[in-house]
């Protein structure tokens, strides 16, 4: 599945290279980025996201990023593992000599692997488990970028965007220890920890606010 999508995102890079009048404006269009926020994540635990913006034409931008899991800041995913690819591809709307805005269509697969300690009831018997979640995310938003230049190499991008994320998952719990799951009230978590323990098929909305630096290669 996931190659299909390579495929697809890499296919679509090629046609719009293909239909589109090279930037005459500016002749770097392969950067490489950086998003140092998420080094610091104690939502999601911290991650080095990095990716490939590739410039095609004066009006088109295609970007994917990549991202793995280094150290675990969370306070409430145990050892988390994982990975995620996020294609973008995006339109200019507004360009001066520093400032570019352009608003796109975002798509991002995340795979994620991590434990959680929570309070079961089995039998009237109550206690404190410590159980494994696998999950798999996608995401499909629409999202705003403001690009301003930093110099001839140097950029920064701040995103804004919704949409909606989709997420199957699984545990390692039986069907009885899923249903004895004390729920956020009774417990005592946060509504953060329980998005976190939920199993299932999920549907939540999601929000892009980010950062990210870039440098022009060539």
């Amino acid at each position: 599945m996931i190659k299909k999508k390579l495929i697809l995102f890499l296919s679509l890079l090629i046609t719009i290279n293909c239909f589109s009048q090279k930037n005459k404006s500016n002749d770097k269009t392969i950067a490489i980025t950086i998003a140092p926020l998420y080094t610091i994540d104690f939502t999601d635990g911290s991650s080095l996201r990095l990716g490939l913006d590739y410039i095609p034409s004066n009006n088109f931008l295609l970007s994917l990023e990549t991202g793995t899991y280094i150290i675990n800041q969370n306070f409430n995913k145990i050892n988390p593992k994982g990975f995620l690819i996020k294609p973008s591809v995006n339109y200019s709307i507004s360009k001066d000599e520093y400032k570019t805005q352009y608003i796109g269509i975002e798509y991002m697969y995340k795979k994620q692997n991590y434990d959680v300690r929570d309070s079961l009831k089995v039998n009237d018997i109550k206690s404190n488990n410590q159980y494994n979640i696998n999950r798999n995310v996608h995401t499909v938003s629409l999202k705003y970028t403001l690009r301003e230049s930093l110099g001839t190499h140097f950029y920064y991008d701040f995103n804004f965007g919704l949409g909606v994320r989709f997420i199957n998952s699984k545990s390692n719990l039986s069907e009885q220890e899923v249903d004895g799951i004390l729920d956020s009230e009774i417990n005592g978590a946060t509504q953060a920890q329980g998005l976190i323990n939920d199993i299932g098929k999920l549907v939540y909305p999601n929000l892009i606010l980010n950062f990210k630096l870039g440098y022009f290669l060539f």
